[in-house]
């Protein structure tokens, strides 16, 4: 696979609801080649069944990487491990309490949305 050019970068630990529906919005919502770069910090065994499942379902050309770490370092510390482990060009940092969307392409709202933009 070719290097996306967007790693997106999310610390969690547990919270599966939350996970879900940030991950599974960034699967639909998605269009451009992208990474998820998950650092998982010491989470429930539910949440990485979950990870390795959702990564089985990117779209061509995107991923899911689980970096796990066998105790939570903290929200800091992992976002570092993140960006470390990056390769692209541009990287989005995340909470895994967001759900992306579409983004209007005019102040007014009158304007198209663009599909593959998030947040």
């Amino acid at each position: 696979m070719n290097q996306p050019n967007v790693d997106i970068i999310i610390v969690a630990k547990d919270q599966l609801t939350y996970t879900r529906q940030c991950v599974e919005s960034i699967l639909a919502g998605t269009k451009l080649p992208f990474r998820i770069l998950f650092v998982d910090n010491a989470s429930a065994a539910d949440t990485s069944t979950y990870l390795r499942e959702a990564a089985t379902r990117c779209p061509s050309a995107s991923s899911i990487e689980i970096l796990r770490n066998d105790e939570n370092v903290g929200w800091t510390k992992g976002v570092n491990q993140g960006i470390r482990r990056s390769a692209a060009p541009y990287v989005i940092i995340a909470n895994n309490d967001i759900v992306t969307g579409r983004v209007k392409t005019s102040q007014s709202g009158a304007g198209q949305n663009r599909p593959g933009l998030m947040l």
